[in-house]
């Protein structure tokens, strides 16, 4: 069974009556959800940690798991930010109960996840004290991350190099690491892939690698601030005005006509 509540403006008060649908005896003793969406709600760490902390509660009150047999976590831009990495490694890995002991692919991509939140969860995906997890596939593409974030996955790709994990994919795309991003394809070990595709800028983009220059930027003004095509205007009635002070402190635009040569003056 999929549960799709994606594009549901689901926002952070309304995950307290999510997590009490979801965690109610008549869906967790009886719906087999294999894949709960949560992509693109506006639940934000405070939601995931609403949705996190009811379905434990629901397992303490219970002796039971509200929903044991999800495999697959999508929590695609849900407005996720510093607070999801402390939340994800406490009740997925290293809580007392693991709320999804079944659960294959984790996905956080777009969402402005700070390297702190990222580091957590590279931790708890590659701790030896954790719980026995069984997460292949964890994609953080489009999540802002910086270069801060590529020391730590660097980093990680190294112990997994040493400590073999259940991981098999690993999605960072759409982040400029710069020219170091071969590194992650050095680093990574065989039985892992790791997808690491730098955006292009698209025709027509401002972007700060190239960016065109605007008709009126300022390396196409001449010296008097006027905006010039690179064709100058040569007819005989151009009089430009130029400001010039007055007495009283202001200053006035005042027509000054430049005489013709050749002509008795």
């Amino acid at each position: 069974v999929i549960c799709d509540v994606s594009m549901c403006q689901i926002g952070t008060e309304g995950c307290y009556s999510l997590s009490a649908l979801l965690a109610s005896p008549k869906i967790s003793h009886t719906a087999c959800i294999t894949t709960l969406d949560l992509s693109n709600n506006t639940i934000k760490d405070e939601g995931l940690g609403i949705l996190f902390q009811a379905f434990t509660q629901h397992a303490q009150d219970y002796q039971r798991l509200p929903l044991p047999l999800v495999r697959k976590l999508l929590l695609s831009n849900c407005g996720l930010y510093h607070g999801c990495g402390l939340f994800i490694a406490l009740h997925l890995f290293f809580g007392e109960i693991c709320l999804f002991p079944d659960l294959e692919v984790l996905d956080l991509s777009y969402n402005s996840i700070t390297p702190d939140a990222f580091r957590t969860v590279l931790e708890a995906l590659t701790s030896k004290c954790g719980a026995a997890t069984v997460v292949k596939v964890v994609d953080f593409s489009e999540c802002h991350l910086g270069p801060l974030a590529f020391v730590y996955l660097l980093d990680t790709l190294k112990q997994l190099t040493e400590t073999p994990s259940p991981l098999r994919k690993l999605i960072v795309s759409g982040h400029h690491f710069g020219a170091e991003s071969e590194k992650v394809q050095q680093l990574a070990p065989r039985y892992l892939t790791v997808e690491v595709q730098v955006p292009t800028p698209k025709e027509g983009d401002l972007t700060p690698i190239r960016r065109r220059a605007s008709r009126h930027s300022i390396s196409q003004r001449d010296p008097s601030g006027t905006p010039s095509n690179g064709n100058r205007n040569t007819s005989n009635n151009s009089n430009p005005k130029v400001a010039t002070p007055t007495a009283r402190g202001g200053s006035e635009y005042v027509a000054h006509t430049t005489p013709h040569r050749g002509r008795a003056q």
